[in-house]
């Protein structure tokens, strides 16, 4: 007799014999043509990609600040040149999001990459191949779409620490997150 349970929080399904010896079977990204040869991302995946980026910039920023006390305590601020430097480092350097791709969660596709939500579910990654270029596309466009210049950007993050991802991503219909939802992210302002 075999008991087959097919686990709601992972993108696998498992198989159990009535030792409890089994399986798991992890299900691949399907790519189609829009994943598979088109240099930008899918309207579908724009919500996981525009988390990722605005997790990134305000990652690298609050870590800049924070390694200079003067800073940190607000005595003094990064200069332009080196918040400029940051934001080009996230967005134009394709080892920025080498590690993002694909990943079936659920039945749907997610995108994956270190220190989000969904890399900490069980499942093939399938990454590389145009995914640093995509990212690279997306980072700019939101850069030059949300913000007049970089310094905007650094200030606000200085003053809304952990609220870049709900300006950038849910603030305004328009916004990637309101017009391609993904079910299972934070859909509120708290939640975030």
């Amino acid at each position: 007799m075999k008991i087959h349970c097919l686990l709601p929080f992972l993108a696998a399904s498992q198989e159990f014999d009535e030792d409890f010896s089994g399986s798991v079977r992890l299900e691949a990204p399907a790519l189609d043509s829009e994943e598979g040869g088109n240099w930008h991302i899918a309207p579908h995946l724009l919500c996981d990609a525009c988390r990722i980026i605005s997790m990134e910039i305000n990652k690298r920023i609050t870590s800049e600040i924070n390694k200079f006390p003067s800073v940190k305590s607000g005595k003094k601020e990064l200069s332009e040149d080196r918040v400029l430097e940051i934001i080009e480092e996230i967005c134009d350097d394709p080892k920025t999001f080498k590690d993002a791709g694909l990943k079936v969660i659920d039945g749907v596709q997610r995108i994956s990459a270190p220190g989000y939500e969904t890399v900490q579910v069980p499942g093939v990654t399938q990454g590389g191949m145009m995914w640093p270029h995509r990212f690279k596309i997306k980072c700019n466009q939101m850069v030059e779409e949300n913000f007049e210049d970089e310094w905007e950007i650094y200030k606000y993050v200085r003053q809304n620490p952990s609220g870049l991802i709900y300006k950038i991503c849910y603030q305004d219909e328009k916004a990637d997150c309101m017009r391609y939802p993904v079910s299972s992210v934070a859909q509120n302002k708290d939640e975030l």
